[in-house]
């Protein structure tokens, strides 16, 4: 859902499901440029593959999850890594992030990670979105 709402070009996602409960679960998104400031076009092109990478260990007795997640983009020195929760709140979900974004680039990086920083903010919106609508229609699991 969340490769749909993003307006994905074309995406693939891969669940790797581990005995201990825990999962890995790979996205690869080919997604369009045009949201990102101008001068980035020209690291970027007009579009962008952006896999993302969550990792998550089995779920406690009070059926919170924790994990990392790496979001990667091609061709771009653009990396945002860091710990993700999900805790259960009455009958809500809360879905923390905890990360850092960089940006390797001298003298240009501090400016690439600003003007990034609001598509991330809205990349993780929309991700939280994704995630309430599928727990809702999940609500049996936990």
């Amino acid at each position: 859902k969340k490769s749909l709402l993003s307006g994905a070009l074309q995406h693939e996602t891969e669940v790797t499901h581990h005995q201990d409960g825990g999962a890995l679960i790979r996205t690869v998104r080919v997604l369009p440029t045009r949201d990102l400031p101008e001068f980035t076009h020209a690291l970027t092109g007009s579009e962008i593959t952006v896999t993302e990478i969550a990792i998550w260990q089995a779920a406690a007795l009070d059926g919170s999850r924790n994990g990392t997640i790496t979001v990667d983009i091609a061709g771009a020195p653009v990396q945002l890594s860091g710990r993700v929760r999900l805790t259960p709140e009455g009958s809500e979900t809360v879905h923390e992030i905890d990360g850092e974004l960089k940006a390797s680039v001298p003298f240009l990086g501090k400016k690439i990670e600003r003007a990034v920083e609001p598509a991330i903010r809205a990349a993780i919106l929309l991700e939280k979105r994704a995630s309430c609508t599928w727990l809702s229609e999940h609500n049996d699991i936990r």
